[in-house]
C-alpha cells in the first residue's frame, strides 16, 4: 500500500506541476500559486509516508502515525483558516482552504487504499 499511496501522491505532484506551469505561462500567477500550493501538501505527505516507514518498520504502527498526520496537520490549517476569516484575510482563508481539499482528497484516496487492502 505505501508503494501506491506513495505512486498517487507523486502523480497528483506531477499533475499539480504541470498545470501550474501551464498556468503561468499563460500569464495566470494567482491561480498558478494555487497549484503550486496543492504541489506543496501532496509532496508533504509523500514525505510523510516515506519518512514514517523508516522510521517506523511495523507497518500498522507506520499507517497508525500516517493517520495522526492526516488529522493533526489539516487542523492546523482550520484554526489558520478561521484565524484568517476572523481578521478578514481573504487570501490567507483562501489558501487554507486549497490546502484542506488537498488534505480531504489524500484522506480519501488513502482510505481507498485501505479498503483495497482489506
Amino acid at each position: 500500500m505505501k508503494e501506491k499511496l506513495t505512486a498517487w501522491l507523486t502523480d497528483r505532484v506531477a499533475a499539480c506541476e504541470a498545470r501550474s506551469t501551464s498556468l503561468a505561462a499563460d500569464g495566470r500567477s494567482d491561480e498558478a500559486k494555487f497549484e503550486r500550493i496543492r504541489v506543496n501538501v501532496y509532496d508533504l505527505f509523500r514525505t510523510a509516508v516515506q519518512a514514517i516507514h523508516r522510521a517506523q518498520p511495523n507497518e500498522a504502527a507506520a499507517w497508525q502515525m500516517f493517520e495522526q498526520r492526516l488529522e493533526d496537520i489539516p487542523a492546523a490549517w482550520q484554526r489558520s483558516r478561521d484565524l484568517a476569516q476572523q481578521h478578514g484575510d481573504a487570501e490567507k482563508a483562501y489558501i487554507e482552504r486549497v490546502k484542506l481539499e488537498v488534505a480531504e482528497d489524500i484522506r480519501r484516496s488513502y482510505e481507498a487504499l485501505r479498503g483495497e487492502q482489506a
